[in-house]
């Protein structure tokens, strides 16, 4: 019996193909087997060497999530990654909710396909960018407010930013009121941790540039 199994489980020939050909390339010891339904997935169980099933959302005798279910039910021990067409944001998220491990577009090129599946098999959860890693609420900041937190950063308070800005210090009140509701923070030491984390910036530490007072 092989070490490592990976299922395709995929009834579109061509697309099934690309992901054999991408999986063999990359560990040519791997046992990769094809299954076009869920019916041939059922029956192919139990099988202690599968550790990956790769699942087109759209199969003969299913459409949707309840592939999801029905291939860890039959192999709980193997991570089961979706490979779909259907690759909005909103079924993503759908699938990620029915704890799929991960998911791969079809649309991606072979290069980026093959990266993804060996992502997989080294254990990693593969979801597309756009769902996996939301907008940092530190790039929502303007210009003005990120002077802001620069000074918060080297320990200013509301009149010294004030005098350095060259604005009045119930202006700095107001940008210090929208930063904590853009960065969801409820004080100045929380907005500075977040902003510094984020941005991973050295110059505003205790050896980076100082502002200069007149």
């Amino acid at each position: 019996m092989p070490e490592r199994t990976i299922l395709v489980v995929d009834d579109h020939p061509l697309c099934a193909a690309a992901i054999i050909q991408a999986l063999e390339t990359l560990d040519p010891g791997l046992a990769v087997r094809h299954l076009a339904s869920l019916r041939d997935l059922e029956q192919s169980a139990p099988d202690p060497s599968v550790s990956l099933i790769l699942l087109d959302l759209k199969l003969p005798d299913a459409t949707g999530m309840q592939g999801i279910g029905l291939a860890k039910s039959a192999y709980p021990t193997a991570s089961v990654c979706v490979v779909s067409g259907q690759s909005d944001a909103g079924t993503v998220r759908q699938v990620i909710a029915h704890e799929a491990d991960g998911f791969i577009p079809k649309s991606l090129s072979y290069a980026d396909l093959s990266e993804s599946l060996e992502r997989m098999l080294q254990g990693e959860r593969v979801v597309p960018r756009c769902v996996a890693e939301p907008a940092e609420p530190v790039a929502h900041l303007s210009p003005a407010e990120s002077r802001i937190m620069k000074c918060l950063c080297l320990g200013l308070q509301n009149k010294q930013i004030a005098y350095e800005l060259g604005i009045s210090e119930s202006t700095v009140k107001s940008h210090l009121a929208h930063i904590f509701a853009k960065l969801r923070v409820q004080n100045r030491s929380q907005a500075i941790v977040v902003f510094t984390r984020r941005t991973n910036d050295d110059s505003f530490t205790d050896d980076g540039p100082r502002l200069a007072f007149g």
